[in-house]
């Protein structure tokens, strides 16, 4: 008797392989998720509505372009925050909603201070700009709340400086990213409260005198 070898097709083996694959699928369908995996989900898919509709309360279009003060692009940088547009000059821009401040020069400059450093070169503080509508949803950074009506008072909640509002924006500085070299950066130790106020009232300084909200004029 012949006998005959069966060798499956190709087309065979890929529609097995998708049998496979719909019966999985089918069976993850049916294993019920857990309060929490529910929870993570709803929280995800409502930071990122939050998210888009930050981004679009922040985009300055062409038409809100065509009707704001003409502005030297190379020397300013414009941004919308909270209905606001604020013309920052690029000597402070870092990039988005976030400007920085050198220490100690910027701080001795603009406050007429004269602090010293060990180091050679300045650090590099930087100050964030948020929108309060969306903050708490997107960034798990904290409560509104623990943003002070007050600038550069310290927090009784916090015990730091560097949380306030400034013309309905919230306003959060941040340490210099941190390195491992001690040659580049300043230690704990160095952020003394003295040191940390100071560089929340350069903020303050920046803000109210160097940044300048702008209004339509067409």
């Amino acid at each position: 008797m012949m006998k005959f070898k069966y060798r499956p097709s190709a087309g065979f083996i890929v529609t097995l392989v998708m049998i496979g694959l719909l019966a999985k699928c089918n069976s993850d369908l049916f294993v019920p998720k857990t309060d929490l995996q529910i929870y993570r989900e709803v929280e995800s898919r409502l930071a990122y509505e939050a998210e888009q509709q930050e981004r679009q309360l922040n985009t300055i279009t062409d038409e809100e372009m065509a009707r704001l003060p003409k502005f030297d692009s190379k020397k300013n940088a414009m941004i919308k925050l909270n209905n606001k547009f604020l013309v920052v000059p690029r000597y402070y821009y870092g990039y988005g909603d976030m400007f920085t401040i050198a220490w100690p020069s910027d701080t001795n400059r603009l406050l007429d201070k004269q602090w010293k450093s060990r180091l050679k070169e300045d650090v590099y503080f930087r100050v964030f700009m948020y929108s309060p509508q969306y903050f708490e949803q997107i960034y798990n950074l904290g409560k509104v709340s623990t943003f002070l009506d007050i600038p550069c008072t310290l927090s009784a909640e916090t015990k730091s400086y560097n949380r306030f509002k400034w013309k309905g924006i919230l306003i959060q500085i941040y340490a210099p990213i941190s390195v491992n070299n001690p040659n580049k950066t300043l230690s704990l130790e160095e952020r003394t409260p003295e040191l940390r106020k100071d560089l929340c009232l350069t903020a303050l300084k920046i803000l109210n005198d160097e940044i300048k909200e702008v209004h339509y004029v067409r």
